[in-house]
């Protein structure tokens, strides 16, 4: 199960401020998190905390503290798909390769919560026969 919307426009912004503390495009630094958070689900580790610093993270093996290492190898591979998306569409409508300003912002539009929805009866058929061919 995935993360709702605004945990993961939280974790977006987190991403962008480490890639950039970190002189790495987004992508890159996504790519590495999803690398490092894969092997923590092969080891069977869960993720229960990670330093202000960015200086490591920690483990433990078992438990349900935490978010699991599936969860966060998840959400960062979504973000990368997402980059990797936006990145092309705004290539595709522009014609020129966008900046990660641009990426990001497009990357923000599409993770916007829904707030409502309402039904779409439009293909529905109601108090109508069906007719078959003879």
């Amino acid at each position: 199960m995935g993360l709702p919307a605004r945990q993961k426009l939280y974790w977006l912004r987190y991403a962008v401020a480490k890639a950039t503390a970190a002189s790495q495009t987004l992508s890159v630094w996504l790519a590495a998190r999803v690398i490092t958070h894969g092997d923590a689900l092969v080891s069977g580790k869960t993720l229960v905390g990670a330093p202000a610093g960015g200086t490591g993270s920690n483990y433990q093996v078992g438990g349900t503290q935490g978010r699991t290492p599936d969860a966060i190898a998840e959400l960062w591979d979504e973000l990368l798909e997402l980059y990797t998306l936006c990145e092309a569409a705004l290539l595709a409508a522009n014609g020129s390769s966008p900046n990660q300003a641009a990426v990001v912002a497009e990357m923000r539009f599409r993770l916007q919560p829904i707030e409502s929805a309402t039904a779409d009866f439009a293909d529905e058929w109601w108090g109508t026969s069906v007719v078959t061919p003879t």
